[in-house]
């Protein structure tokens, strides 16, 4: 047997698997006609193969069958005993689930006679994941052989994991077990770390190694928090009157729903900035800063919109902290300024 003739058997077993398994989660008949005549040589097939990887211990072949579905749900299948199901059927899948686990148990040590350099468990220790977990190699986030570089927080760690999982389609329930294995810390796992607000700069550090992941799924962004006033009503109507006669919260906004941004009891929806999103960060600052230090910005997320769209902490907290180290906030937008400092007068002691 060829080296080329085992990768083409290899696609078909991969195809023969997948579609098993989806007729399987369906609950569906098994169509032997649509597999045929493939299904029923893979018991030819699959001894010559194991006998090709045993002697040529060929790494990129061994990869084909290491990364092949898992014959789990065909097992629990020939086991149901509430399915009736061709008895010569059930038997050729119960040999060929045999076969296949004798094969994957020559190729897991094949594998590991190649991949023991990093010590990547064999969920990830494929060259897609390995391209994907260079990117933070690159980055001086990680080692060459993949173990997190001294003192790298365990909150970037997990970015990695999460952006590695969905680009390899993991299971959700995986989405960091195979990264504990090799980044665990005193038992520590990752998908409990929390991600405090003052890290937002180290965490888009590491989002944007990954561009063509959506993060919204992780990064959950705070609902309920409310912004404290030391000021009278009147303080807090002129400036929501200053916001909307300079356009920058949406014309459409009621005093009603302004006022919400203080106080849970007379919250109705967030209010719309309509402006661009770094001066949305320098009005936060500006507004609030002195009267709000706890959970600033998760006030901020909580309580606007931004040109219709919940703003991101990770995006706002970097975006005003690059803004002051170029640009003299003085005079950045003296209309707002004079709007922020009208509010901020005279604060109580």
């Amino acid at each position: 047997m060829t080296k080329q003739e085992v990768i083409i058997q290899a696609a078909k077993v991969n195809r023969i698997i997948q579609q098993l398994s989806y007729w399987i989660e369906l609950d569906s008949d098994i169509d032997v006609e649509v597999l045929e005549p493939e299904f029923f040589e893979i018991a030819n097939w699959l001894p010559d193969i194991k006998k090709y990887i045993y002697k040529t211990r060929d790494a990129a072949v061994t990869n084909l069958f290491v990364f092949t579905g898992s014959t789990k749900r065909i097992e629990q299948y020939i086991e149901d005993k509430n399915n009736h199901t061709d008895t010569y059927l059930k038997k050729t899948l119960k040999s060929y689930v045999e076969m296949m686990k004798d094969l994957q148990s020559v190729c897991s040590v094949v594998f590991k006679e190649h991949n023991e350099k990093d010590n990547l468990p064999i969920a990830l220790a494929n060259p897609k994941v390995r391209d994907l977990l260079k990117r933070a190699v690159d980055a001086g986030i990680l080692n060459a052989d993949y173990s997190p570089v001294p003192d790298t927080p365990r909150y970037q760690l997990r970015i990695i994991a999460y952006a590695v999982a969905q680009l390899m389609h993991f299971n959700s329930r995986s989405t960091y077990t195979h990264f504990d294995k090799i980044w665990s810390e005193n038992s520590s796992l990752l998908a409990r770390c929390k991600m405090a607000e003052e890290t937002y700069e180290k965490v888009q550090a590491v989002t944007k190694l990954y561009p063509e992941i959506d993060f919204s799924s992780l990064f959950k962004e705070p609902t309920g928090f409310f912004f404290n006033c030391p000021f009278d009503e009147t303080r807090k109507k002129q400036l929501y009157k200053d916001l909307v006669y300079n356009g920058y919260i949406d014309g459409e906004t009621t005093e009603e729903q302004f006022l919400g941004i203080f106080a849970k009891d007379k919250f109705t929806k967030q209010v719309n900035w309509v402006r661009e999103q770094v001066r949305f960060s320098f009005f936060i600052k500006a507004a609030f800063e002195t009267t709000n230090s706890d959970y600033l910005w998760a006030k901020a997320v909580s309580c606007f919109l931004i040109n219709g769209k919940t703003p991101r902490r990770t995006s706002i907290v970097p975006n005003y902290r690059q803004m002051s180290g170029l640009t003299n906030l003085e005079s950045y937008d003296m209309e707002l300024k004079e709007i922020c400092d009208r509010y901020c007068k005279n604060k109580p002691n």
